[in-house]
């Protein structure tokens, strides 16, 4: 009897450890096709990661992406052009930024006219010579007003169709009563760019997604544009998501179009 009842309790013991290792197993099994253990990748995010979903064109592996790099591409260049105003200009980067400026108004079609300018401060507003070359760039960039058959050379002398004057703000109504310790302004002959917004775009260009450096390019095209004849607002935006005229007031309002420092072809007139 006792041989018997050993037998069974070895028996039971073996069922009992047979079933554990087989219970084991199949947990085992179910934990290895959970997403995100073993050796599956899983696709569902982990703590403090951003999930990164693709944009059409990649998902497609086509156009759109290129476009994107494309465009990022495009931005840097229009806000640069190719030269730094933070560093001097060789004398040849200068003949070959009016070169360019000459050859674009030439193939205008329009009628050609070179101004001299000379350019000028008022109160503390530090070294000028960044301000000098953005200016030089700006106005002989193939893109501006070189388009309207227009060129622009720095005179060295007092003969000037027109001065670029950088003043603090507190000198901006010393111009004349309708200036504004806010913004930029044109006074005859006069371009006066306002020292605060120099260093620092207004809140409507910032979050229309600008910045300092095509605020800059902006603001001196559209205070020529003045000097060339044009007003403010002569022309506004006509849809949302289209570049801003030039001589929009996109300081203080984009009126839903996008930021644009450059005068559209409608624009591209002077009368001197």
């Amino acid at each position: 009897m006792r041989r018997v009842f050993r037998a069974r309790r070895i028996a039971v013991c073996a069922g009992l450890i047979l079933a554990l290792v087989l219970f084991v197993l199949a947990v085992r099994a179910s934990v290895l096709r959970v997403p995100g253990m073993g050796g599956e990748r899983s696709s569902i995010a982990q703590p403090g990661a951003t999930a990164q979903p693709q944009s059409a064109g990649e998902q497609k592996g086509g156009d759109s992406a290129k476009s994107s790099a494309t465009a990022k591409s495009t931005n840097s260049e229009a806000q640069s052009n190719g030269y730094d105003p933070s560093k001097p200009f060789s004398q040849a980067q200068r003949r070959e930024i009016l070169e360019k400026a000459q050859q674009t108004a030439a193939a205008s079609g329009k009628p050609r006219h070179e101004y001299h300018y000379c350019v000028s401060t008022k109160g503390s507003v530090g070294d000028t010579g960044e301000f000098g070359r953005t200016v030089y760039a700006t106005l002989n960039d193939s893109r501006g007003w070189p388009r309207a058959g227009l060129t622009f050379v720095e005179s060295g002398s007092s003969k000037c169709d027109m001065t670029y004057i950088l003043a603090a703000a507190e000198y901006m109504k010393s111009f004349s009563s309708l200036c504004s310790s806010q913004y930029s302004c044109r006074v005859g002959n006069q371009v006066i760019i306002n020292y605060d917004r120099w260093r620092e775009p207004t809140d409507s260009w910032l979050k229309g997604g600008g910045n300092l450096a095509n605020y800059r390019t902006m603001v001196i095209n559209h205070e020529t544009g003045h000097r060339l004849d044009h007003r403010d607002n002569e022309t506004v935006c006509q849809q949302a998501g289209k570049p801003a005229p030039l001589m929009q007031q996109q300081s203080i309002s984009l009126r839903g179009c996008t930021i644009n420092e450059w005068p559209l072809d409608s624009e591209l007139w002077a009368r001197w």
